[in-house]
Formats: structure tokens, C-alpha cells, sequence
């Protein structure tokens, strides 16, 4: 099948925006915010040309954290994945140690550069 062409007033149609559609900063944006009833970090991420947004809440992993969404290919974003940058997840592992989410890196964690073990929470 071939692409349908659009006639002018079509394409300048589609292309206006939507005043209901809300309005997210240009291009893939990593923020690192905290909850508001508790107080502990998380990811938020949130795409302008497909309108998708996530939030990833206890980030035990941090090589899970990926945001799959359209195919714009942007500075921070290849093939409809996105990823925070490693300043972002730096402070959010700091944010977890401080509100006691993580515990401490212990030595040999700190001279080999593993990642400190996520606390247990058993009821």
C-alpha cells in the first residue's frame, strides 16, 4: 500500500495541536521527584511526540529502568527506548540511601563499584 497524500489544509490539520492534549516538555525527559505522602525518590519520564508518560516507584534494578515508547529518535532515546543517565541514577541511589530505602554500600562495595542491596521490607 501506498501513502495516502494530504492536501494542504489536511496536513495543516493534523499538525495543530490538541488544546485538550496536555502539554509535556519537547522530547524525552528523565525527572527525579519524590512522593509526596512519604517522601521517597522515584523516575518520571514522560515522551512529547507519542504523549506517553511512567513513573517507576522503588527502582530495585536499575538496569530495568527503561521507558519503551514511540520510535523518535532523540538525544537520550534510540528505537522507541529511553534510559535516565547515570547522574540521575547516581542521585536517585544516593535519595534511596538517605530516606533508608537503601542500606549503606559496605566496603568491598564501594572499592569494586557494586550497588548497595535494597532493604527488606517483610510485614
Amino acid at each position: 500500500m501506498s501513502a495516502q497524500k494530504l492536501c494542504p489544509e489536511e496536513r495543516a490539520f493534523a499538525l495543530k495541536p490538541d488544546e485538550a492534549k496536555v502539554n509535556l516538555p519537547e522530547g524525552v525527559i528523565w525527572k527525579l521527584c519524590l512522593t509526596e505522602y512519604d517522601g521517597k525518590p522515584y523516575m518520571k519520564v514522560s515522551c512529547s511526540y507519542c504523549n506517553q508518560q511512567a513513573q517507576f516507584l522503588s527502582i530495585k534494578d536499575l538496569d530495568k529502568v527503561v521507558f519503551k515508547h514511540c520510535d523518535a529518535t532523540t538525544d537520550n532515546s534510540i528505537a522507541g527506548k529511553s534510559r535516565p543517565s547515570k547522574e540521575q541514577l547516581e542521585q536517585l541511589v544516593q535519595l534511596q540511601i538517605r530516606t533508608g530505602q537503601r542500606k549503606r554500600p559496605s566496603l568491598m562495595q564501594r572499592a569494586t563499584g557494586g550497588m548497595p542491596d535494597f532493604v527488606s521490607t517483610a510485614f
